[in-house]
């Protein structure tokens, strides 16, 4: 099987990655590769308190070019003539190294109003805690400086062929043709398409956790949100 029928799915934490990553699995001719597939199993995540879904595999983060290789021969002579689908948004930084081993591998960079990725990610990042840390700079901070690290990156490939991107809140309200174009990108057939939408419908484009913030957090997200404007979304 060509190397060219591998896709990874990048892009800022709480971007969208997992919503597309979920509707590309749900295709025929589409195996997700997950966590489980590297060795890394739910239960492993769950006891040591993991924050990282079972469906990312942080593959070229945690391990070596050798056992990625191994694990997704082994998973293409399990599923022969499938599209492989990957997704860890955080791969966004290390696009050099994914195609030095998968030259002509398919990419997927999906953007977000980076406001609401930033509130998005912050409520994230506190899931296991009070909300009120959210009065910490060191959050906002931190989330900033990964949405920064991201888009930086990224622009390095804005005109890659290999590489395409979509918008978020265009998904949420154009979710069939944006799917298709996806999978047209990837070879992939768009025929399961309008089936998948309807199994995966439309999510809202505004993060309701956003609600939830204080007056002195949202001046947080104000101040943290004004220092990523530069990286708004614009179609290539």
């Amino acid at each position: 099987m060509p190397d060219d029928r591998i896709v990874f799915i990048v892009g800022s934490p709480r971007s969208g990655t997992t919503w597309l990553h979920n509707m590309m699995s749900d295709h025929p001719q589409v195996v997700p590769l997950t966590a489980r597939d590297f060795g890394f199993p739910a239960l492993v995540h769950e006891e040591a308190g993991v924050d990282q879904p079972v469906n990312e595999t942080g593959a070229f983060l945690n391990y070596s070019p050798q056992h990625i290789k191994a694990v997704i021969e082994r998973m293409r002579k399990a599923h022969p003539g499938k599209w492989l689908v990957e997704k860890t948004p955080t791969h966004a930084l290390l696009l050099e190294r994914i195609f030095r081993l998968y030259e002509q591998a398919k990419i997927v960079h999906i953007e977000r109003d980076v406001k609401a990725t930033l509130a998005s990610y912050v409520c994230h990042l506190l899931a296991r805690r009070a909300l009120s840390a959210a009065d910490n700079g060191w959050y906002w901070q931190h989330a900033s400086s990964m949405i920064e690290a991201i888009h930086r990156a990224m622009r390095e490939y804005k005109h890659d062929r290999r590489v395409y991107w979509i918008d978020y809140e265009e998904l949420c309200h154009r979710q069939e043709a944006v799917l298709a174009g996806v999978c047209s990108f990837c070879g992939i057939s768009v025929d399961a398409v309008p089936a998948i939408v309807a199994r995966w419908p439309a999510r809202c484009a505004n993060d309701a956790t956003v609600t939830n913030l204080t007056t002195h957090q949202r001046a947080l997200l104000d101040k943290y949100a004004r220092g990523l404007r530069e990286y708004e979304y614009c179609p290539v």
